[in-house]
């Protein structure tokens, strides 16, 4: 949760300042380093690099508000950390090769397990190729540039099986190249504390290929499981669905507290990139999350999790760049751990699903911010869904100051439909929709070998579809101060609702000036 005032990332050479959204129309604040400007942003955080170890900075956050008032944000003294003892892992005893061929995952492993809260795990240029990892507590990992860590393509280097999440359900799936914690969904402890990845480096999965094997091997494994559903196996998405659920992330995040990852390029996971269960304060700042081309392709999905946060980041993914979830029907109602507290600003998508609440809300989700995102080249805005089979709850989201092709609520997302229901249907409310600019036009990217296609298809800018059983589930939903670009040239095709009570619309217009 974003504290009021200022909040920091702090490094040995660096301190990230941010801050909450200031309702202001014209944003500019203005950054001071002991009494001195260093520079100005439109956005809600600033970097300010090249600091000294273990030195104390007084940093100030200023900005005139629309009556002219110059109004101080926070002031604040900060100390930089310690700098570290430098742990290489091309260096004795672990003599790890990154020539992007030689396995080391055994090496990097050692250097993992040796790594105590005064040492730094640092890799310098090079592609070094792994399997599944594990970090403990206080553990932190500088990736230089060009720096790669790199997970192969064959399943069995994720092995052995770990507990895990997947689309909602607790079930056994295989490692991720990163793994954070240990998942204990029946109490609210964590496994793992003060996790930082971070650098001018990056870490990549092994993409669809590994998608693809993983599948393949889960049929196998779970054959067993496959057959014995019989006809109900008609009731999953594709026959993919099952043994899609087996496959691993690109980071998993469970039971853990405090984890940055900043700075980074995180890419080609066979699944969801960065996933987080019951986890707190997971912050990523100033990343580039890239899953291109993969199915159920996921940016950053925090799942029954609280106080994270994503900022400065840029997406380019195959489903969601991110979506918010809290588990599904029937674990996710038995489990009952809801997702609060998540702040998402001053982000970029250049391909990819926007950003979501749901489907996976069994577990109800609260007070979430996106604020200042650029989701223009997108196939979709902002989706809250979920389906008459979830339960959950949705209230107290709010988006502010943004550019999206739409906004799309809906009781009747299509996917992710089998098993058992909660008996009862979603409430959605307390909703709040300001200051945003729905372009009416969705960008889905047709993916070839040979050239990549941008297709463009009209939608409706503001989309409100309730449930049939019950429309009084979908309430207090409210539009304030948005510009709906009218690419139709007839109002029918702006903005579509069915079965709600308490929709308003306040101070809407067209891009011409119309109300």
């Amino acid at each position: 949760m974003l504290k009021k005032g200022l909040n920091f990332l702090i490094f040995d050479d660096q301190i990230t300042v941010y801050y909450n959204r200031v309702a202001v129309k014209n944003k500019n604040f203005s950054i001071y380093v002991n009494g001195e400007k260093v520079g100005a942003t439109e956005k809600c955080y600033y970097d300010i690099e090249e600091l000294n170890s273990q030195t104390k900075y007084a940093i100030k956050v200023d900005y005139i508000d629309d009556n002219g008032n110059l109004v101080v944000l926070g002031e604040e003294e900060v100390t930089t950390k310690k700098t570290k003892n430098k742990i290489d892992v091309t260096k004795e005893p672990y003599n790890a090769v990154g020539d992007g061929k030689t396995f080391n995952r055994d090496a990097i492993q050692k250097a993992f397990d040796d790594c105590t809260e005064n040492d730094v795990i640092y890799f310098p240029k090079g592609a070094y190729i792994t399997g599944g990892l594990r970090l403990h507590s206080n553990s932190e990992i500088y990736l230089d540039e060009g720096a790669t860590i790199k997970g192969t393509d064959n399943p069995d280097d994720y092995l052995p099986f770990i507990d895990s999440r997947s689309e909602g359900l607790n079930m056994q799936c295989y490692q991720s190249v990163i793994n954070i914690g240990y998942l204990d969904h029946k109490n609210y402890g964590y496994t793992c504390e003060n996790v930082v990845l971070r650098g001018k480096g990056s870490i990549i999965g092994g993409g669809d290929s590994l998608n693809h094997k993983t599948i393949e091997k889960g049929y196998i494994v779970l054959k067993d499981y496959i057959a014995s559903l019989g006809d109900r196996v008609k009731e999953f998405d594709n026959p993919r669905t099952i043994p899609g659920r087996l496959r691993g992330r690109l980071i998993n995040v469970s039971n853990a507290k405090n984890v940055i990852m900043s700075g980074l390029y995180l890419a080609e996971s066979p699944y969801w990139n960065i996933h987080f269960i019951y986890s707190d304060n997971v912050i990523t700042h100033n990343c580039f999350i890239y899953t291109k081309g993969i199915h159920n392709g996921d940016g950053w999905d925090p799942d029954s999790s609280t106080n994270c946060a994503c900022f400065g980041t840029k997406f380019i993914c195959g489903d969601n760049c991110v979506a918010v979830k809290s588990g599904r029907n029937p674990d996710g109602n038995i489990v009952n751990r809801p997702t609060k507290n998540i702040n998402v600003f001053d982000c970029v998508v250049d391909g990819g699903g926007g950003f979501a609440v749901g489907s996976e809300i069994s577990g109800g989700v609260e007070d979430v911010n996106f604020w200042n995102l650029d989701c223009r080249v997108s196939a979709v805005g902002i989706q809250i869904k979920t389906t008459v089979k979830r339960g959950g709850y949705v209230k107290n989201v709010n988006v502010y100051d943004s550019v999206f092709p739409n906004i799309s609520i809906s009781g009747k997302y299509t996917c992710n439909k089998d098993g058992e229901g909660a008996g009862y249907l979603t409430p959605i409310s307390d909703i709040a929709i300001d200051g945003v600019l729905l372009t009416g036009i969705k960008r889905r990217i047709l993916y070839s070998e040979k050239k990549d296609e941008i297709v463009e298809l009209f939608v409706p800018c503001i989309e409100v579809k309730g449930f049939d059983e019950d429309p009084t589930t979908f309430r207090k939903i409210s539009f304030k101060n948005c510009t709906l670009t009218r690419r139709h040239y007839d109002y029918e095709h702006l903005i579509k609702l069915q079965n709600f009570v308490d929709v308003s619309f306040e101070n809407m217009m067209t891009e011409n000036g119309e109300n």
